[in-house]
């Protein structure tokens, strides 16, 4: 009697031991589909995003002239230019990154003229201190911290009294006229007006360091390395985001 439930107690052990493998098999299937699933998403949006963007190609072709000229005189041998869709600033980061291929969302940059309306007429000058505009390079996942920018400005300007520097965003007609770009489309590449420019420190550090921001155009955009851009356009490193 003892031998057939400890027989009966052994079965049920199987039985319950069965029903876990079971579940686990049906847990790492579902894992294996999931991620095959997201795989494919991304190879399906990369390929939106290159049979929309290849609509724009042509007409970009002024544009990335003009640049890679600059940069190649600069001495920067490694960049790349991308179309992408209409419909790019409308979807998330994520799809973004898709469309440019980039390493993280946090790859994707964008440039914004600053200007500090408080500084005052006398003070501005030619150089690299005093001047009331900056270009800042960001990355879209990251907040510009007003403060820090603050900060930052006021050390570099050695004299002038913290009261006198209060930068915001300048308007789009500012931006457009120093830059020579619409709103949207600036890019540190290439400027109208040479401004003194403020890169992230968190891009700085990225790595890979293959990184993407505005190239001149609404649907255009240029990938190069940090390491190359900081060697050809000596920006100021500041920790200013948040």
């Amino acid at each position: 009697m003892k031998a057939q439930n400890r027989f009966a107690e052994l079965q049920k052990r199987v039985v319950r031991i069965d029903e876990r493998l079971s579940t686990l098999e049906r847990a790492t299937a579902a894992s294996a589909r999931n991620a095959a699933l997201e795989v494919t998403q991304d190879v399906i949006l990369q390929r939106i995003c290159s049979l929309e963007g290849s609509c724009v190609e042509a007409s970009a072709s002024g544009t990335e002239a003009k640049l890679g000229t600059e940069l190649k005189e600069r001495g920067v041998k490694s960049f790349s230019f991308k179309a992408v869709p209409e419909n790019y600033y409308k979807e998330d980061l994520e799809f973004r990154r898709a469309c440019l291929q980039a390493a993280s969302i946090q790859h994707l940059c964008k440039s914004l003229i600053y200007e500090n309306p408080k500084l005052p007429a006398d003070q501005e000058s030619s150089g690299t201190q005093h001047l009331r505009y900056y270009l800042v390079i960001v990355q879209y996942a990251a907040k510009l911290h007003g403060e820090k920018v603050k900060r930052f400005l006021h050390k570099t300007s050695g004299t002038l009294g913290i009261q006198y520097f209060r930068p915001r965003q300048a308007a789009c007609e500012t931006s457009e006229k120093l830059s020579g770009y619409p709103s949207g489309s600036v890019t540190p590449v290439g400027l109208k007006t040479p401004l003194p420019i403020v890169l992230s420190h968190e891009i700085a550090k990225l790595q890979p360091d293959f990184f993407w921001m505005g190239g001149g155009e609404e649907l255009l955009k240029l990938g190069l390395h940090v390491s190359d851009f900081i060697d050809a356009y000596k920006p100021f490193i500041v920790d200013c985001t948040y």
